[in-house]
């Protein structure tokens, strides 16, 4: 799910991101490539628990079923859905948002403005792609988390800089729940760009 988004949206995308935000194109592909498995795992952590999995798949079944994805030129031509995007980072990331938002900036190199406004534009597409994915195999709650985890998996295995190196580094402790290792990731960004 997440390598094909990333693979549009920091390849052919990329550059009407850049044009939309105003943040440089380099940056919006590092800003992909960090931020897409970072929301995937937060994701991958609520489908978990009984009832923040209830939640996510009542939000998916509502208002997610993965259209956006038929026309990611469109939606990026667009802006974007910026309250959409908001009110699932809200919902996902909670009281973490900030320590997620610094984390990218520093672990990217974007400053806390950019990160902050490329994460609400990817979150309607993470949940897009999981919902296509939901109603395309008819997956129970259980049966998506299980999914999610295994993508959350699947990220952490391609350790090269790119897709696993930011998945791998966001759940530092391997519990498979990047929540309890936001406080601490800030402090490790030289880690990751200077590899």
């Amino acid at each position: 799910m997440i390598e094909s988004l990333i693979n549009s949206l920091a390849g052919p995308m990329a550059g009407a991101i850049s044009e939309q935000t105003g943040i440089p194109e380099g940056l919006v592909k590092t800003g992909v490539t960090a931020g897409l498995p970072l929301l995937m795992g937060a994701l991958a952590r609520n489908a978990r628990k009984e009832d923040e999995g209830e939640a996510l798949m009542g939000a998916i079944k509502r208002d997610h079923d993965g259209q956006v994805l038929g026309d990611l030129e469109g939606y990026v031509q667009r802006g974007g859905n910026i309250d959409d995007g908001r009110g699932i980072l809200e919902h996902t990331l909670g009281d973490r948002q900030d320590t997620a938002v610094r984390a990218l900036a520093e672990k990217t190199g974007m400053s806390m403005e950019q990160a902050a406004e490329l994460l609400p534009m990817l979150s309607p597409l993470v949940m897009g792609a999981i919902g296509r994915e939901q109603r395309e195999q008819g997956l129970d709650r259980q049966q998506l988390a299980a999914r999610l985890e295994r993508e959350q998996r699947e990220v952490a295995e391609r350790d090269e800089g790119g897709l696993g190196g930011m998945a791998a580094l966001l759940d530092r402790d391997g519990d498979g729940d990047i929540m309890d290792d936001l406080g601490d990731l800030a402090g490790l960004a030289s880690k990751f760009l200077n590899r």
